[in-house]
């Protein structure tokens, strides 16, 4: 029941919030560029998970090079996977022509996303370190572990975020 009332909650505010912007802004333009950023991460997690699964199997299993810091590799497939995502973005705006406000929007989005996913890694492992009884609540509660999350996310709101910033360079926006 309380899961009800938050997404209505949510829902409410959502529409609500829209609805009363309407005047001085595209009334849809939070949930275009919501669509779009959950497009670009979903593919960017995919691509940056399948390249990473690659590259791995490279190293471990073929043994073709070693690599000195893995997070240089991830930051290495993180940067070319967002200079891939600034031709999708390229192609996206040929076909759909969404406003530049929403790469803007989608901006923020990532920046509030990370912020977001950094304070919950902090609280969840304080949390868990210093009470038993929250470690039984995490595991009766399916509770996603953040260091996966963080794992699989951070890798590919920073690819979203390089693309964003290449295509507005492209578009001397900035």
């Amino acid at each position: 029941m309380k899961k009800i009332i938050y997404w209505v909650l949510l829902a409410f505010l959502i529409v609500g919030s829209t609805t009363f912007s309407v005047q001085r802004t595209h009334s849809l333009i939070y949930v275009h560029s919501l669509v779009l950023i959950t497009i670009m991460v979903t593919m960017s997690m995919i691509s940056f998970i399948t390249l990473l699964y690659c590259v791995m199997t490279l190293i471990f299993d073929f043994k073709l090079f070693h690599v000195d810091s893995i997070f240089s590799l991830i930051l290495l497939i993180a940067v070319f996977i967002g200079i891939l995502m600034s031709n999708f973005l390229r192609w996206f705006q040929q076909h759909f022509h969404y406003r530049q406000t929403s790469l803007t929007i989608m901006e923020y989005y990532i920046q509030w996303s990370l912020i977001y996913t950094t304070i919950y890694q902090v609280i969840f492992s304080d949390l868990s370190k210093s009470s038993k009884y929250m470690i039984r609540i995490v595991a009766e509660s399916k509770v996603i572990n953040p260091d996966y999350l963080i794992m699989a996310l951070f890798p590919a709101l920073i690819s979203t975020w390089i693309a964003i910033v290449i295509y507005k360079v492209q578009q001397k926006q900035i």
